[in-house]
């Protein structure tokens, strides 16, 4: 669980005890730069309460960057971060009571913060709002309501002041990630067997196409969103043992590459993990990360967690049992890579609690992060 030890508001002074400490969404964008959603609820005479926190890693140092206005917005979630760069990001956090999408945009580095005011609806369904910004100006924002199951695809051009509805009917309620002004990509897609396909546009995100990607037992893949480097694209498939309709385990994550901006796809690796519950309505696991086009991760494992790395575009693996992660069966949520030695870790500790580890020796060691100590 997030061990960032967050700072408790005078406030609150007297008796507190903290009941969970969870990880929101995290990503280590280079080996010197990241950020990550730290939520910590507390109860304090006789109060439940959830603290959130946002953090920045720059420089091996940690910043809270946490925008003010989530207060006076009375945010409940932050649902997506998105940084293009170490100073300009935005933030969608929602308000369940208003049923409300909240956004917020930093251009400092997150010292300083400018409300955009409320640009989509939320369902307070427990569906997240997804970010994607290729650069500073141009945007997409796609909240989803899974309990209807709808959603609803926004753009931007200035920066996030104004959105512009793009679809009602995106193609399935997925991550989002453009690498264009024109195109994108979705993966991750739920609720139906088109978790084992990746969706592609080439027109800003107004119309959608379902892209075949070769990976060992298809009906059972849930894809991940594809990252590109240029014109070359590698996206990771975590292969179950029942279609993805079905609830089962995890069997394999597979790796396949495109060098034609994303026309062609190939299969190029298949690595086998642990088995570990994946449901309908997530894998519940994400054990792979892309740091390079030649460069990915898998952490992942049924006991103790098992960390393979490839530089050679999945030719060839080296395996390590990892020292510092949590024991307990299926602990690793997400993977998040730099490089062949920086990465990541969100994981499962005592209970609901989830915490953040860090590791710079190609995922041998791994540390807690504490981000407040920074």
């Amino acid at each position: 669980m997030l061990v960032f030890a967050l700072g408790i508001p005078a406030a609150s002074a007297g008796r507190v005890t903290v009941l969970r400490t969870t990880i929101g969404p995290t990503q280590l964008r280079s080996q010197g730069f990241g950020y990550s959603v730290a939520y910590r609820t507390i109860e304090s005479g006789g109060r439940t309460r959830v603290v959130i926190r946002l953090f920045l890693y720059d420089s091996d140092r940690w910043r809270d960057v946490t925008p003010s206005a989530l207060r006076a917005d009375e945010v409940d979630t932050i649902d997506d971060v998105a940084f293009v760069d170490r100073l300009h990001g935005w933030v969608a956090g929602y308000n369940c009571a208003r049923a409300t999408v909240y956004l917020y945009r930093t251009s400092d580095g997150g010292r300083s913060w400018q409300s955009l005011g409320a640009p989509g609806g939320h369902s307070c369904g427990g569906g997240p709002t997804y970010l994607s910004f290729p650069d500073e100006l141009h945007g997409w924002m796609e909240p989803v309501s899974p309990n209807a199951p709808a959603g609803e695809l926004l753009g931007t051009s200035n920066g996030g002041r104004t959105w512009k509805q793009l679809t009602t009917t995106p193609p399935c309620l997925a991550p989002i990630r453009f690498v264009s002004r024109s195109a994108g990509w979705m993966g991750r897609c739920l609720f139906n067997r088109s978790a084992g396909v990746a969706y592609s546009t080439h027109d800003g995100g107004r119309r959608w196409k379902p892209v075949s990607i070769p990976v060992p037992d298809e009906a059972m893949a849930r894809l991940d969103v594809p990252q590109f480097f240029g014109s070359t694209g590698v996206v990771a498939a975590t292969i179950g043992n029942r279609p993805a309709d079905e609830p089962g385990s995890t069997k394999s994550v597979a790796f396949s590459i495109t060098r034609d901006g994303g026309s062609h796809w190939s299969l190029q690796s298949v690595r086998a993990v642990g088995a570990c519950p994946m449901s309908i309505y997530s894998s519940g696991v994400w054990p792979a990360a892309i740091a390079g086009p030649r460069t990915w991760w898998i952490v992942g494992g049924a006991r103790r967690p098992v960390v393979q790395v490839s530089v050679d575009g999945g030719r060839s693996w080296h395996a390590v049992v990892a020292s510092g992660l949590p024991a307990r069966r299926c602990s690793v949520v997400t993977v998040s890579a730099a490089d062949a030695r920086t990465a990541w870790v969100v994981a499962r500790e005592q209970g609901y609690n989830t915490a953040l580890f860090q590791s710079t020796d190609g995922g041998r060691t791994w540390t807690r992060a504490r981000p407040s100590r920074g």
